[in-house]
């Protein structure tokens, strides 16, 4: 088996570069070292929609990059519609329009 693999010494050289960048001999569950995924640019908008059948306003999430045609109610299960010459339902029924109508 001589002459196979590393030495220790060589390993124990190494020992501070794999402590740096996070690794451990023990599989932790919660990795130390690692960033927090972040969704800063890309964080969907909130808006407030409100059924034009049924009067009930609920908080939807608007997406950042697409238009939304179609939205069912919660409460009375209406498919609604944007209105004539909007683009969206969020720019009919939303308490703001949608991102990309906003860019625009």
């Amino acid at each position: 088996m001589a002459g196979h693999g590393m030495g220790t010494s060589r390993l124990l050289a190494l020992l501070p570069w794999l402590i740096s960048t996070g690794w451990t001999p023990i599989r932790s569950p919660i990795p130390r070292s690692r960033p927090i995924p972040t969704l800063s640019a890309r964080m969907a908008q909130v808006t407030v929609i409100r059924c034009p059948a049924c009067g009930v306003e609920s908080r939807a999430e608007m997406p950042d990059n697409a238009c939304v045609y179609f939205w069912d109610c919660p409460a009375c299960r209406t498919v609604v519609r944007p209105k004539a010459g909007a683009c969206c339902v969020f720019c009919s029924y939303g308490s703001q329009p949608c991102p990309p109508s906003a860019n625009r």
